[in-house]
């Protein structure tokens, strides 16, 4: 069917706003709607609000009340929470094997090694989001929870690496001879000693890692923004595409929320350090 058709058959079959009583309704008619209607919404939106301005007559008005709902869009802070935690979980994991491994071995080429697992920071995220485009186009994984956080595993794994690194290089390898002589096998020694040990690097990693992916836009640009949207994406669409005075109130939540935690943090700097001496 042509677009303009699709377009007018779905306006034709929303109800107005008026005859729905139950606000859940809403979102079941944007939920249920054709695909390439939710790809349309947004053009469609801009669309309407250029005839509304001009237009008053011919039920354009109808029209338009009849649509905005279904493409005001949410914040988006759930899927960010949802990538952002289940990235940072794995890219801890795999910084953490990756450290592990060269800890216990201390290859020829760990350096090699180090520089190859370190090669998504030297390369700029826009050469980054393309290759990573084409090849999720390829596999099938443009706008989905999974092909989104993989793309923020690449992009936030190498600055765990260098914390878990930083981590392992103050461990003593001493722990690991004396573990082994007392009859524990290379396991029982990575799980009940080594990782004990590195407790707060993990953490360190894994809140860096954190972070990173729940601010990361450059990437997110390219592989997301119907079906999976970040917060960051959606400031982003917000700012380029309309002014919408939510976001700015969540910018300043997020900012609010920042200052608190770094004042929080240097209180408790300060206390410590006064109760130190």
């Amino acid at each position: 069917m042509p677009v303009t058709g699709l377009i007018a058959r779905h306006i034709r079959e929303q109800p107005p706003l008026a005859e729905i009583s139950d606000p859940l309704r809403v979102d079941k008619i944007c939920l249920g709607q054709h695909r390439d209607i939710r790809r349309l919404n947004l053009r469609l939106y801009q669309l309407l609000a250029i005839v509304r301005q001009h237009v008053g007559v011919f039920g354009v008005q109808q029209s338009y009340d009849r649509v905005e709902p279904c493409i005001v869009p949410q914040l988006g802070i759930s899927d960010s929470v949802l990538v952002a935690m289940a990235s940072s979980v794995i890219a801890t994991v795999l910084a953490t094997a990756f450290a592990l491994g060269l800890w216990f071995r201390q290859p020829r080429y760990g350096g090699a090694l180090v520089g190859l697992a370190l090669l998504p920071m030297a390369v700029p995220p826009v050469v980054s989001a393309v290759i990573i485009y084409f090849l999720q186009a390829r596999i099938g994984l443009i706008d989905t929870y999974a092909g989104l956080i993989l793309t923020h595993v690449i992009m936030v794994t190498p600055f765990a690496v260098i914390v878990i690194l930083t981590a392992t290089s103050r461990l003593d390898k001493s722990l690991e001879l004396a573990s082994r002589n007392l009859g524990a096998s290379r396991l029982q020694t990575t799980f009940w000693v080594v990782l004990p040990n590195l407790k707060f690097g993990l953490f360190s990693a894994w809140f860096l890692s954190l972070v990173l992916s729940w601010e990361e836009i450059a990437v997110t640009l390219f592989v997301s923004g119907i079906d999976v949207i970040t917060l960051p994406k959606r400031i982003w669409d917000g700012l380029r595409l309309n002014v919408d005075p939510i976001i700015a109130a969540v910018s300043v939540i997020l900012m609010v929320l920042t200052t608190i935690a770094i004042v929080a943090k240097a209180l408790y700097e300060h206390r410590k350090d006064k109760s130190g001496s």
